[in-house]
Formats: C-alpha cells, sequence, structure tokens
C-alpha cells in the first residue's frame, strides 16, 4: 500500500476534478500495475461529483494528464484520433463500496451540486515489484527512504496488505 488521501468535496459546486490518470503523479514508480481504491463514505452518483471514469483508457496512448488538465476538447480529441469512445462511465455507489482502476486509467470528477459534503478515502496499492526509479520530483518521493537503494517496499512507511508468498 502507498498512499492513503482522505477526500473531501464539498457541497455547493464549487470544486472539480480535471481528468487525470493517477500514473502521472508516481512518474517514480517502476511499476504501471499499480491499483487505486476510492472508497465513498456517503452514496454518489453524478448530482454529488462521482468519480467518472473513461472506460479502457489505461490501454491508451495518454500521458501527462494531472488534476488541472482542464481541456476537455483536446483530450476528446486525442482518444478519437486513437480510435476510442470518450463517453464517460459513472458509477453510483452506496456507501462503503469500493471501486478500483488501474493508475494510468483516465478519471476525474464534476461539482458536487448537492447540500452536503462529499467524503472520501483513496488508497494506492503497489505491487511488490514496484521500485523507486529517477524521475520528476514529486511530494510522493517523500514515501521512499532516502538511501543508497531507495524503493517503495519499505514496511515502515508503506505497509504490507498481505504477505509475500515464500
Amino acid at each position: 500500500m502507498t498512499v492513503r488521501t482522505a477526500g473531501w468535496k464539498p457541497p455547493g459546486g464549487v470544486a472539480q476534478v480535471g481528468w487525470h490518470t493517477d500514473r502521472q503523479y508516481w512518474q517514480s514508480c517502476s511499476s504501471d500495475d499499480m491499483l487505486t481504491a476510492w472508497v465513498g463514505f456517503h452514496d454518489v452518483d453524478e448530482v454529488n461529483g462521482a468519480v467518472a471514469f473513461l472506460p479502457g483508457s489505461h490501454r491508451w496512448d495518454i500521458t501527462g494528464l494531472d488534476f488541472l488538465s482542464q481541456d476537455a476538447a483536446a483530450l476528446e480529441a486525442s482518444i478519437v484520433a486513437q480510435g476510442f469512445d470518450p463517453a464517460p462511465f459513472v458509477p453510483r455507489m452506496k456507501r462503503g463500496q469500493v471501486s478500483f482502476h488501474n493508475c494510468r486509467t483516465v478519471h476525474g470528477s464534476s461539482p458536487n451540486l448537492s447540500s452536503t459534503p462529499r467524503r472520501s478515502i483513496v488508497i494506492h496499492l503497489q505491487p511488490t515489484t514496484n521500485h523507486w526509479r529517477p524521475g520528476p520530483a514529486h511530494p510522493n518521493d517523500t514515501l521512499v527512504p532516502h538511501n543508497p537503494t531507495p524503493d517503495y517496499t519499505d514496511p515502515t512507511i508503506q505497509p504490507h496488505l498481505w504477505p509475500t508468498p515464500q
């Protein structure tokens, strides 16, 4: 397990998360097989800003999308040019349900138009083969020991969810 992040989306339609991939934030990781688990503390739907996914996007040739990527028209043109459908999937989920997506899956969320906040927790999961590699600096790099062989497998920083078979 790597990072655990508490999410809070205020009511009133002020916060939107642009289309992005989590891979963009883990460029110093060697693995493309990392997963994100998203757990809602409330029922979620289109009204309160549920996470929307672009199905199959983990196989697309798209890089560089971060939270600030708001040029939806350019993204859609790139997707269509590759022969893919840019129609988003917005799952309706009950509180406590979990969605999982690959780190290369394009996703984002619309503003919370309800009258109550939307809370969640995000958990990033990594395979045991993942290791640190030099790359663009990012705050996630603080999650590796800074020694001659930095890696993401130090259990004091990254707890193991289950033991590796021997």
